[in-house]
């Protein structure tokens, strides 16, 4: 057997069912058929395998025969957050890189700046499940609707995490504030520049904010600081959108390459079989 493996979220007991999608993939395109013993996850770090005991387009059902109950190796908790850009294709190659990467969430915002505000996501989530597939992995991330950034500021103030958000010059990194009293004019600095690479800990979760194109205006890049947002330079060059947010999932996942790989756990239940 290969380790090609499906999805499906309905186990129920010894038996898992698969959905009309997922059920067609396995019937039609790779033609198994009743008595066929597959392998399967749950997207939420499950490895199983079991008997094809119904094959049908509509609901494929299987009999669980083992559940590999080990410890594996989890995608790094990196929560990415992305104003979308006007071309969707951009935005879903990034979601299918991001999770081939490995992120635990993603998430979309609407800026100032932004060229998209309104985002379907269902796409995008069947995107992400055949990202995981092909690249053999165990863990399906959170897609989340878009919302404003303020709105998402707020959903997250209480998460105990690295917080940073990407910026593409420092000069941008100021603001000017006039005194209504005096009429003096004062130029602030809001923070130190730093490189994300070296800032990020792999051992502490991390959300990262990726700016639409023309990035953050200096009033939200306040506002982040604020929120207990650090600025933070990807590169020395400039990135389109999706770019930066799939360099700075990818600058963390490098640091947390640990764990048992799917790999160790095919081997593991082979060694079951032997046994």
């Amino acid at each position: 057997m290969n380790n090609q493996h499906f999805y499906t979220q309905d186990i129920q007991g010894e038996t898992a069912f698969f959905s009309p999608e997922e059920s067609n993939h396995i019937t039609k395109t790779l033609r198994k058929k009743e008595n066929d013993i597959i392998r399967f996850t749950d997207g939420a770090g499950g490895l199983y395998e079991g008997v094809i005991t119904t094959a049908n387009a509509g609901r494929t059902e299987v009999r669980l025969t083992k559940r590999h109950n080990g410890t594996v190796n989890t995608p790094p908790p990196m929560h990415i957050v992305v104003a979308p850009t006007k071309n969707m294709d951009r935005i879903e190659w990034f979601v299918e890189k991001a999770v081939e990467v490995g992120v635990t969430e993603i998430s979309f915002i609407v800026t100032k700046n932004s060229e998209r505000k309104i985002l379907k996501t269902d796409r995008l989530k069947k995107i992400a499940i055949s990202a995981m597939k092909q690249s053999n992995q165990l863990f399906l991330p959170k897609i989340n609707e878009i919302i404003s950034l303020k709105e998402f500021l707020e959903k997250v103030r209480e998460v105990d995490c690295d917080k940073f958000f990407g910026y593409c010059a420092g000069d941008f990194y100021s603001t000017t504030k006039i005194d209504i009293e005096t009429g003096e004019i004062t130029t602030e600095k809001l923070g130190e520049p730093f490189f994300y690479s070296e800032a990020i800990n792999e051992d502490i979760p991390v959300i990262m904010l990726i700016g639409p194109e023309g990035d953050f205006t200096p009033e939200e890049a306040q506002i982040c600081v604020e929120n207990n947002f650090l600025p933070s330079v990807l590169t020395n060059t400039r990135l389109r959108t999706e770019t930066a947010a799939l360099m700075a999932c990818w600058t963390y996942a490098e640091k947390r390459l640990t764990g048992m790989s799917i790999g160790d756990m095919l081997l593991e239940m082979g060694r079951d079989d032997e046994g």
